[in-house]
């Protein structure tokens, strides 16, 4: 009788754990649009801080889930102010130039800097995709001169 016992719970535990994962793995996946909108929504924040380190998660979602790259796609006309400095950092690569990367230290916009890249929560989306490095064209100062010479590589008409 206890050999059966043990026998039952051996196969339900070899069921129960893989169909876990796959439900948690398609809820997470199923998650993303709300996690997405909600980053969209605190990339507002009045704490440059706070929104600072919502654009590095945002960004993160970007680089590593598929389904966050549409989504994100849609916004990139997002008039919405950030309160938050993005700035570009060079760092070196060897045997090439100097890449330009943008990059959010949590500083708020008012702080003194040479320029400020980003004013709109659809500028700052389409910072972290210029660090795609993936586009035809530079970007010289002006998002929507940029988006314009690239978008159709992001299947935008």
């Amino acid at each position: 009788m206890s050999r059966g016992k043990n026998a039952a719970r051996i196969v339900f535990w070899l069921a129960f754990l893989p169909a876990a994962a796959v439900a948690g793995w398609y809820f997470w996946q199923r998650g993303i649009p709300q996690r997405v909108d909600r980053h969209l929504k605190d990339m507002k924040h009045p704490n440059a801080k706070i929104a600072s380190q919502v654009w590095w998660d945002l960004r993160e979602l970007y680089f590593t889930k598929w389904a966050a790259v549409d989504i994100l796609l849609d916004h990139v006309g997002d008039p919405e102010p950030i309160h938050f400095l993005i700035e570009i950092d060079k760092r070196p690569v060897p045997g090439e130039k100097a890449l330009d990367d943008f990059v959010s230290n949590g500083r708020p916009v008012f702080y003194k800097a040479d320029r400020v890249y980003c004013r709109t929560v659809g500028e700052s989306v389409m910072a972290f995709m210029y660090n795609e490095r993936k586009w035809k064209t530079d970007y010289n100062g002006d998002w929507q001169e940029w988006w314009q010479a690239n978008k159709g590589y992001y299947g935008r008409p």
